[in-house]
């Protein structure tokens, strides 16, 4: 799990694992780094590549906002976004929680 800190791994090495092109990769690192989930340093060394400098909870929410204060979604369908995701959660949720937290509720 990645947390606000940490670097990811390189485009070479990342692309294969999340079953995508390089340039897709790019693409979907420039979206979190404009959303201001990454900050990328180019070049090579230590500071170099894409580091996590915020955790990405928030950022949907933020993007979300962004398209229905252009006008590209409805509120229609931010809300169906927004169920569909919650549900997911929820069920997430009660997968992984310990059979005494699922009692107690």
């Amino acid at each position: 799990e990645l947390r606000a800190g940490d670097r990811l791994p390189p485009e070479r090495e990342l692309a294969p694992v999340l079953g995508v092109s390089r340039s897709a990769l790019r693409e979907a690192l420039r979206v979190l780094e404009t959303i201001g989930v990454l900050v990328a340093q180019p070049g090579r060394g230590p500071d170099a590549g894409a580091r996590i400098v915020r955790n990405p909870d928030d950022a949907l929410g933020r993007l979300l906002r962004l398209h229905f204060a252009l006008g590209s979604y409805s509120l229609q369908d931010v809300l169906e976004a927004r169920v569909v995701l919650e549900r997911s959660s929820f069920e997430a949720a009660a997968c992984h929680a310990p059979t005494e937290d699922l009692d107690e509720a």
